[in-house]
């Protein structure tokens, strides 16, 4: 995504945000700053995009009260670029549409800051990295849950250092999400269900996709007519409440870092004080030097066809299997 602003002269003209496969970037007061995060709505509003259909865009201009102004595309094909211009008279006007491969290397995502410019990089070692390995702790139903997984933040490193996750709650259940797929398996080792492959990262978010974490949370939820709600609790935090007949949950989600740091699942109706299960999430800074903690799993074979993905709703799902 590459977001331009100019005052009217051609000369002026500078692209202040860009965010490609190889990071993200923020270009202010003659600096370009490297950041952690995907961009976001400075008032916490869903991120829209051209190629969201009607039923998506009707959920959320329910949800925040007011109409959407993106112009529809369709996504349908591949290697899709919309170029989208806001003015007072157009809100956002879509006004052209390019169906080529390798899009990235079109000149609209190609650097025109001045010559010079000095860079700042705001960015920690995971994301400096570009992925990191992460550990899950917490409790669902009283049974301790543990885990490791492994996460990319931008697409350049989501092809060698793809994700993966490897979940124990208690001794009754175990959930392996790999490239092969997601299995579930009880305490005997037996597969009880199985998913397609990154299933448990639909309640985590996806950066490597582009989105911000708040925003793949909230539009994830939307795709599912579940209602949510955003609040923020710190300078660089914000909640995000979701409200469903199984469950409500409530995500913890750090702006800067644009990671998900705990999920707790709720009483469907109950107070915010009836926690069913509390899930947290250690991102790492630093690698292991022995990453025998972080190997990644290797599923055992199964003859269960894949079933859809869970999506947002995954953590309420863990619960219902360990009980």
């Amino acid at each position: 995504m590459r977001l331009s602003e100019s005052n009217g002269r051609i000369d002026d003209s500078r692209f202040r945000i860009l965010q490609n496969q190889h990071g993200n970037y923020r270009y202010q007061n003659n600096t370009i700053y490297r950041e952690n995060f995907r961009s976001y709505n400075p008032d916490l509003s869903v991120r829209r995009l051209p190629t969201d259909d009607k039923a998506l865009t009707t959920f959320i201009s329910q949800i925040e009260g007011r109409a959407g102004d993106m112009e529809y595309v369709s996504a349908t094909g591949r290697e899709l670029l919309v170029i989208c211009k806001r003015d007072s008279a157009l809100n956002d006007k879509v006004w052209r549409v390019d169906r080529r491969s390798n899009v990235l290397d079109e000149a609209f995502f190609q650097s025109d800051w001045p010559e010079g410019t000095r860079t700042i990089d705001n960015r920690d070692q995971m994301h400096q990295r570009g992925w990191t390995y992460f550990r899950v702790s917490g409790q669902i139903n009283g049974e301790q849950i543990t885990g490791t997984g492994r996460i990319p933040f931008i697409y350049e490193t989501s092809r060698t250092h793809y994700l993966w996750a490897d979940i124990k709650i208690g001794k009754s259940l175990r959930i392996i999400d790999s490239e092969q797929g997601v299995r579930l398996y009880d305490a005997a080792g037996k597969t009880i269900e199985t998913y397609a492959a990154g299933s448990f990262f639909d309640c985590l978010g996806s950066p490597w996709m582009g989105l911000h974490t708040m925003d793949a949370i909230r539009r994830s939820a939307a795709k599912q007519q579940i209602v949510f709600d955003t609040r923020r609790t710190g300078q660089n935090k914000v909640e995000i409440a979701l409200t469903a007949q199984q469950a409500s949950l409530v995500y913890e989600v750090d702006l800067d870092r644009d990671i998900v740091e705990t999920i707790k699942v709720l009483r469907a109706g109950g107070p915010e004080s009836d926690v069913r299960a509390a899930i947290a999430f250690d991102y790492l800074d630093e690698i292991p030097p022995v990453a025998g903690e972080f190997t990644p799993p290797r599923p055992r074979a199964s003859t269960r066809l894949l079933r859809e993905r869970l999506g947002i709703l995954w953590p309420a799902k863990l619960l219902e299997e360990a009980q």
